[in-house]
């Protein structure tokens, strides 16, 4: 976002965040996995307030038709935070959907299948019940002393990705370029992804390091 305060013609947004993702997994490619992640990051911008936001992934998966393709399977959970609601479109605002708590609870399912040497296609489907909190929004004076009291909402979300992986070093090291969709009650949003996934040790399930581009975000509202 990089907009112009109408009374002030000052210009303000261009949010940007820094992030820490600490992934995870333990189990067998073969049975049941735990697969999971913590995140950390902090959200800047110009005469915009700092945020800090907190997420929290979950997923217990199992394989499906395994010696076809890799297909795995299973319930997943999502949380996020943040520490202010920084929704408002003004000054001292981001402008991003910025839940003090958000909660997903649902099915993930996620394909992948090698389509030439080292060269796969991926894809990756959820559903699920989402609810959020929204703290109010402070600036101008209500009896709370915010412009725009809290809200909470809740329904269906939906998840689909899909991309093409590249993997590297005897499919240690994993090149993803892909495109994500998200429908919830709370926000809609197409975007771009570009990451790569790291393995350290001599273990192809040893990937303890991911780096990611940030997510290019094409719609949302």
């Amino acid at each position: 976002i990089d907009q112009q305060d109408p009374n002030s013609q000052l210009n303000w947004g261009r949010v940007r965040e820094t992030r820490l993702k600490l992934p995870g997994s333990s189990g067998s490619k073969k049975s049941w996995r735990l697969d999971g992640g913590v995140t950390l990051g902090q959200l800047k911008g110009e005469r915009v307030a700092s945020n800090n936001k907190r997420e929290l992934y979950v997923w217990f998966n199992r394989p499906i038709l395994a010696e076809r393709f890799d297909l795995r399977l299973g319930p997943v959970f999502f949380y996020q935070g943040f520490d202010d609601n920084l929704s408002g479109f003004s000054v001292g605002h981001g402008g991003y959907f910025s839940p003090s708590s958000l909660i997903r609870l649902g099915g993930l399912i996620d394909f992948r299948k090698e389509v030439a040497s080292d060269y796969f296609v991926a894809a990756k489907a959820g559903l699920g019940w989402q609810a959020s909190q929204q703290d109010c929004l402070s600036g101008l004076s209500l009896a709370s002393g915010c412009y725009k009291e809290g809200t909470s909402d809740s329904g269906l979300a939906t998840e689909l990705q899909l991309g093409f992986v590249k993997a590297f070093g005897q499919q240690r090291n994993w090149l993803f370029l892909g495109i994500n969709t998200q429908t919830s009650p709370q926000y809609n949003d197409l975007s771009f992804q570009l990451s790569w996934t790291h393995a350290f040790g001599g273990s192809t399930e040893g990937r303890v390091y991911s780096f990611g581009l940030p997510d290019f975000v094409l719609i949302k509202h």
